[in-house]
């Protein structure tokens, strides 16, 4: 649903209780976008008190904002006090009521398959066997297609299956593989050099940009608003690393990869021991399949930041679909001897007491 851009100008808006869809900071800033502003008291002023949908919907204890709000209301005010499901609907974004009526959350495919703890979902999904079509602040959604994908993993475990043969079955049934070739290279891709026109006029410097990009990019449905400040920050500093990262990733996140690499890259050149850029580019070629690059971008984080346990994480899985277990397995040791007692340390763990 596309918002009215002007949808709360002049509108005093506070909002109480935790919001179970978007950070409470991130929804102030959406309202300021559309024209509002957002104390952090009710007031005579105040015209709309959002209520986190917990609260509203259970209405097990009250607020001293809404409590507030309620009075002012019986003095003669007219405060509208809403629900963070109508708040997103006047602001163009779906609440967490209607994902769950149109795709299935993560934590109730967890309940049906028990067998499916979250990091082993993670798991899967670094295999690219899993992928969610909407990510919230508190909840993954998947569609129902992949349904089907979460019983066969869940039945493969209880019948005792290891993770690594479960990933390998699954994808080699979704993607058959005849042959893989795997080149090395010394030389890794360079980027080709991006070109960002200067707009003809801003109030904003390139950090404010970014800062609003940030505000923005943590939401799907907010990625069309953090592109556009990511976009405008490298108008003005083209060298602004972070801009460019972050606005690679969103381009990844929406599979947009010649973009994001692209991004990736022009990064690089301005700061080419950066492992996290380096590792961002390693999970980038792994997913179109070029493991070679995947592998020597991955390495060549490590060597900047030899204790990144993330990468060592994600090397020893291409390893593991290319079928190369000891080097995975010198990644599995090294992950925990990085982080022994991590997310990913039982999954580690699993993989080196397989034969």
């Amino acid at each position: 649903m596309a918002p009215n851009d002007n949808i709360f100008e002049n509108q005093s808006v506070v909002i109480t209780g935790r919001l179970a869809s978007l950070p409470r900071k991130q929804a102030q800033q959406l309202v300021r976008q559309l024209g509002g502003k957002t104390p952090s008291t009710v007031s005579k002023a105040t015209t709309y008190l959002v209520v986190g949908e917990a609260g509203y919907l259970t209405n097990i204890s009250k607020s001293n904002k809404l409590k507030n709000a309620e009075r002012i209301n019986e003095q003669g005010s007219n405060i509208k006090i809403i629900s963070e499901a109508t708040f997103l609907e006047l602001a163009g974004l779906d609440s967490a009521y209607k994902l769950e009526n149109k795709y299935y959350a993560l934590s109730e495919i967890i309940h049906l398959y028990p067998n499916l703890r979250r990091d082993r979902v993670r798991y899967f999904q670094k295999w690219e066997l899993l992928k969610p079509v909407v990510k919230t602040n508190t909840e993954q959604y998947f569609e129902f297609k992949d349904l089907l994908i979460f019983r066969k993993i869940d039945n493969y475990l209880k019948q005792g299956k290891s993770l690594r043969g479960i990933a390998l079955g699954l994808r080699n049934q979704m993607i058959p593989i005849k042959q893989i070739e795997i080149k090395f290279d010394n030389k890794l891709p360079e980027g080709r050099i991006l070109e960002f026109k200067k707009p003809v006029r801003s109030e904003k410097n390139a950090e404010e940009w970014y800062d609003i990009g940030y505000e923005y990019d943590s939401r799907p449905e907010t990625y069309d608003k953090a592109i556009e400040a990511y976009e405008n920050a490298l108008k003005l500093e083209s060298d602004y690393v972070p801009a460019a990262i972050n606005l690679g990733n969103i381009y990844y996140e929406n599979g947009q990869k010649d973009k994001a690499r692209d991004l990736y890259l022009h990064a690089l050149k301005l700061q080419p021991n950066n492992h996290k850029i380096l590792f961002n580019l390693g999970n980038l070629y792994d997913d179109t399949g070029d493991f070679g690059t995947a592998i020597s971008y991955f390495k060549k984080a490590i060597q900047e930041h030899p204790l990144y346990g993330d990468a060592h994480f994600n090397i020893a899985v291409v390893y593991e679909k290319l079928a190369m277990k000891d080097e995975a397995r010198r990644h599995w040791r090294m992950y925990l001897k990085v982080d022994s007692s991590g997310e990913w340390a039982e999954i580690a763990q699993e993989h080196l007491m397989e034969s």
